[in-house]
């Protein structure tokens, strides 16, 4: 989880200072790891750590439990606008989420603290997968002294993949974001 977090924040940080050096052109990305597609308004870059091992336990996976993730991340910059997108897998035997609200309340709480930032506003959501089966999660808005952010994730099974929007305040763009947003495809 902090992992994940520590990852976002240099993706955001790299992104903030690469913003206006990004084209204008569209870039589709489908992700073989996290198996979803997404349309970024400018080229994506990708990053992908190594697998982790973790102890389980500290993690709330559970007692003699060892977890290994990997997290993978794709983000673009247009216009003081920076685009996220994150992928998280967990394996380990016994490893489930079994607390999926838990799970997408750490994530939104844990993107918000790396940013020293604070919630406006969270609900509960769902996505529909292309089986028709719905999936928990959250979605959240929050600022920081100078910039605003809007997130969703998005958790089955031992998998989260999370879509989050910033920028700088005065450059949101309502379209460019739901443009984005909406172009989220997990693939499941």
């Amino acid at each position: 989880m902090k992992k994940l977090l520590q990852i976002a924040m240099c993706a955001i940080a790299f992104a903030f200072a690469t913003t206006g050096a990004a084209s204008a052109q569209a870039t589709k990305i489908k992700s073989a790891d996290g198996d979803y597609s997404v349309i970024f308004p400018a080229k994506a870059e990708r990053k992908m750590n190594p697998p982790e091992i973790v102890d389980g336990e500290k993690s709330g996976f559970g007692v003699g439990t060892t977890v290994t993730y990997a997290v993978e991340i794709y983000s673009a910059s247009l216009d003081n606008q920076t685009f996220l997108t994150a992928f998280t897998s967990y394996t380990g035997e016994g490893i489930n989420i079994v607390n999926a609200e838990k799970e997408l309340q750490l994530n939104r709480d844990n993107f918000v603290n790396g940013m020293k930032g604070w919630v406006t506003s969270s609900t509960e959501t769902e996505y529909i997968l292309p089986s028709a089966k719905k999936i928990p999660g959250i979605e959240f808005t929050g600022e920081t002294d100078d910039r605003s952010f809007h997130g969703k994730f998005f958790v089955s099974g031992n998998d989260v993949w999370g879509i989050i929007y910033l920028a700088s305040k005065g450059y949101e763009s309502s379209a460019v974001k739901e443009q984005f947003f909406d172009s989220l495809k997990i693939l499941r």
